[in-house]
């Protein structure tokens, strides 16, 4: 018997090729409003955080608030790029095929994108009903954003 009972997968960057495709969306209208950074901005600052942090991060550059409709526009944008470019990330279809024990995917990601991001790549078979998002519990990702908030 294993020792361990479930395996919790994060989704972007883990089961999913989707960082690359996030960054660049985020760079692209980040600079639109006025940021003017480049993708290797946005991987030292931006990668593995939660969307508000990213947003604080932005307004912080341009020193002024982001139009209220960024959101909404920002999830469009992306999820286009991911209809044409997503992939899974390689070696994780294997990994899923391979476990023995159960196994769901948690994400700070609203569901409909994370469900998206698997039924794209081909891997919403092996999570079915075990999706998780952040956006169910009302918790994010908040450990650098409380540090930002404080400087």
């Amino acid at each position: 018997m294993s020792k361990y009972k479930c395996v919790i997968f994060d989704c972007d960057g883990v089961l999913v090729d989707s960082e690359p495709i996030s960054n660049r969306v985020m760079v692209k209208m980040a600079n639109e409003n006025g940021a003017s950074i480049d993708i290797d901005y946005a991987y030292r600052n931006f990668k593995g955080n939660a969307f508000k942090t990213c947003l604080i991060q932005v307004e912080a550059l341009i020193q002024k608030p982001l139009p209220t409709t960024f959101e909404t526009e920002f999830r469009q944008r992306s999820f286009e790029a991911f209809q044409k470019e997503i992939k899974p990330i390689e070696g994780v279809k294997d990994v899923l095929e391979q476990l023995q024990i159960p196994f769901c995917v948690a994400s700070s990601g609203p569901e409909n994108k994370i469900r998206l991001n698997l039924e794209l790549t081909g891997l919403d078979s092996f999570f079915k009903n075990n999706v998780f998002s952040c956006f169910e519990i009302k918790k994010w990702k908040i450990r650098r954003w409380c540090r930002l908030q404080r400087r």
